[in-house]
């Protein structure tokens, strides 16, 4: 048990007054990172309304019933199941209708973490954490997550007092089990959005997770299908039993057989021991047929015949083995157009058809963008061990809500770690690497290296040419002059005493 934490327990011990455990926690913090301030808050769904329970900093500690009003794109945000369990923001302008509800309490210009508490696993409120700098904020991260426990007990209590806390209280309603939310990059995108679009989507998929009914997930590469049957799952009576992600596009086509339906000893030549298939691991849980499209032809009667039968028989075996498991499927493939080619069977396409629906990519939610690149940063910067970084230039950010994104979710996020490795300064921008950034046409015909050609040029005719000093194209654009030139170079835009008469 290190000493912060039991330092911390002894304290709630002896007293359950949250201002008194905040403030030696605040105490103990500082020897660890400069903390301007801890607070309490929880969010009142049903009236869109945050209220404050609690602030302590270096001039005040407080007990507080402070409520704030809940608007928009933040009210989704708060009641997103892939919400993640801790997030650092830069400053509390950083997303849409969050400075309303905590610049009372945190100032402007200071990063701030919001880290989620629980009870017997069920969201409760949030414990915030403010500093200076966005490094002394991440040094706390660690010691706050190792004392969410007795934190949450304490906060428990004062919720109780006040009434706002009941035995079925869920800060996240429908919400059931862990969400996953995949930070680690290893198949599904984080689902982060503010639009009306995605939020009516996840209210689909908040009615169908509760239904035993197959379903079919449409949409492009990289739109986050992934993330959304995962979600479905875990939102379901089955979360507790296994999810089984089967790639389609990766099983071996002389392998499918076993792999799918399983094998008995002696089936086949190195076939030394039972095992089961990958239907049967997701016993009484979900299957996940990811990129059905590619499943082989030769093998849609068998798969059809165990999706009708709920039951296999091993490769080799002769006892038929009854199944329970919910069917997810997904494809970024046009089926119907498949089955029309007679390179997808009728039959397992109306099969798979239960409930259907269709994902739409980021050019047609463009105002997911900003929310999601500033989500992506945090992951992509956490996953590499990066601290202190920069965040999104504004113009950089209005550059990236005009590109068309073919590759979705999935290229941003290669785009934007690829401009954190590269970064340099305290703005980051994208550099228009070809062999990273396509130059695909978007809705408006713009590549990303266009927009940042246009932009760079508008601002040089503002200044008719002239690239440093102030009100100069740098000072605007808010970059370094030397690392503008490079970019004019690299876009082959003019520059130089010689060129001001073009602009």
């Amino acid at each position: 048990m290190n000493r912060f934490y039991e330092s911390v327990t002894k304290s709630i011990c002896s007293t359950l007054n949250i201002v008194k455990v905040l403030g030696h926690c605040r105490s103990m913090l500082n020897s660890i990172a400069p903390i301007e301030g801890l607070f309490i808050g929880k969010y009142l769904h049903d009236k869109h309304r945050v209220v404050h329970l609690a602030d302590v900093n270096s001039s005040t500690e407080r007990l507080l019933d402070d409520e704030r009003p809940v608007l928009g794109a933040y009210h989704d945000y708060l009641m997103s199941p892939s919400r993640p369990e801790s997030r650092i923001w830069g400053t509390v302008d950083e997303f849409p209708g969050m400075k309303s509800v905590m610049g009372a309490i945190v100032p402007d210009r200071n990063p701030v973490l919001e880290m989620r508490l629980r009870m017997d696993g069920e969201h409760m409120a949030i414990l915030g954490a403010y500093a200076k700098n966005k490094s002394d904020v991440e040094k706390l991260r660690g010691p706050l997550m190792d004392i969410r426990e007795p934190i949450s007990l304490c906060v428990a209590n004062q919720l109780l007092t006040r009434g706002l806390l009941h035995p079925s209280a869920n800060g996240t309603p429908g919400a059931q089990g862990s969400v996953l939310d995949d930070a680690g990059w290893g198949g599904a995108d984080g689902l982060v959005w503010a639009s009306e679009t995605m939020k009516n989507l996840l209210g689909q998929v908040r009615r169908i997770a509760g239904l035993p009914s197959n379903v079919l997930l449409l949409g492009e590469t990289g739109t986050g299908k992934n993330m959304v049957a995962r979600i479905i799952h875990d939102l379901s009576p089955r979360r507790k039993q296994p999810f089984i992600h089967v790639n389609c596009g990766a099983l071996t086509e002389s392998l499918v057989d076993s792999e799918l339906f399983g094998h008995e000893r002696g089936a086949f030549t190195g076939a030394t021991a039972a095992r089961k298939g990958l239907f049967e691991q997701a016993h009484q849980g979900t299957i996940y047929l990811d990129e059905i499209g590619e499943f082989p032809l030769h093998m849609q009667p068998r798969l059809l015949q165990v999706l009708e039968s709920r039951a296999v028989r091993r490769v080799g075996g002769k006892e038929i083995i009854p199944l329970d498991f919910r069917l997810i499927a997904a494809t970024n493939q046009n089926l119907e157009r498949m089955v029309h080619e007679g390179t997808f069977r009728r039959d397992l396409f109306y099969r798979l058809m239960g409930f259907v629906m269709s994902i739409p990519p980021l050019r047609e939610r463009q105002e997911d963008i900003p929310v999601l690149a500033s989500y992506l940063l945090d992951a992509v910067a956490a996953r590499l061990g990066i601290d202190d970084y920069p965040r999104i230039d504004p113009n950089a950010m209005a550059m990236l809500c005009r590109y068309a994104w073919p590759g979705n979710v999935r290229e941003m996020r290669a785009v934007i770690e690829r401009a954190l490795i590269m970064q340099s300064g305290d703005r980051l921008f994208f550099e228009p690497q070809p062999d990273v950034v396509a130059a695909q046409e978007n809705a408006s015909g713009k590549s990303l290296n266009d927009g940042m050609r246009d932009q760079i040029l508008a601002t040089l005719r503002e200044t008719k040419g002239r690239i440093n000093g102030p009100g100069g194209a740098a000072n605007l654009l808010d970059v370094n002059p030397s690392t503008l030139r490079s970019r004019m170079k690299k876009l082959s835009i003019p520059f130089g005493r010689h060129c001001k008469a073009v602009y």
